[in-house]
């Protein structure tokens, strides 16, 4: 909303709810530097959603700065979906659900997919090769072509907000759900609703890409 107020001049002034007035006068970026620019594009792709939705209220008082983060959500979601892959056959999903679908998840370089506490309330993913008692995992099935995966907490691992994120939530909701793909060479990778694959490339996270680090092979336990 902008009130328009007539000047003595005959030209015509907008200023918005916020005592903020519309002006051509410079650049919308002079005063943002190069280094900055891609130091906040990277801190605002992975931050939170309430710390993104507060910048959004400060960019709404200036017209420069919400034509910035109209830039920014472009940069950072113009990722390339991957191609569609083939879903599990019924007898694929047969095979994942055995034994009550309970499952170690060993990453390409032979360490397993972990579920820990950090300072004794917040769970977190990582690839190790200790800690067996923590790297029991129970896959569910949700629907003819979904599964979600539980941890020993009772917490899912979730394709989170972030975008390549890997995190755990309590609930088995549209970001926790996966499609399982069993690949040629006998191993099994997931991808989420949003085409990311769930990889132990390092850290447990999303990538856009089906390769080694995204295939894991799967033990009972």
């Amino acid at each position: 909303m902008l009130t328009p107020v007539r000047n003595p001049n005959g030209s015509w002034s907008f200023k918005s709810r916020w005592n903020k007035w519309l002006s051509g006068g410079g650049s919308a970026f002079s005063t943002v530097s190069i280094q900055s620019f891609f130091l906040f594009s990277f801190f605002l792709c992975y931050s939170q959603p309430t710390l993104i939705l507060a910048f959004i209220r400060l960019a709404m008082r200036s017209l420069p700065l919400l034509v910035f983060l109209l830039f920014i959500v472009i940069v950072c979601t113009s990722v390339s979906p991957s191609p569609r892959s083939p879903r599990a056959t019924q007898e694929q999903m047969k095979e994942l659900m055995e034994d009550g679908g309970r499952r170690r998840f060993k990453a390409h370089n032979g360490w397993y997919l972990t579920e820990d506490t950090l300072l004794f309330f917040h769970h977190f993913l990582f690839t190790t090769i200790y800690s067996k008692e923590k790297q029991g995992w129970a896959i569910e099935r949700m629907n003819d072509n979904e599964i979600v995966i539980r941890g020993h907490s009772g917490e899912y691992i979730q394709h989170s907000w972030g975008f390549f994120n890997a995190e755990l939530a309590p609930r088995a909701q549209e970001w926790e759900m996966l499609t399982p793909v069993k690949n040629p060479n006998g191993s099994w990778s997931f991808k989420s609703r949003w085409n990311k694959w769930l990889s132990g490339r390092g850290t447990v996270s999303f990538e856009p890409h089906n390769g080694e680090c995204e295939q894991w092979w799967l033990e009972p336990w």
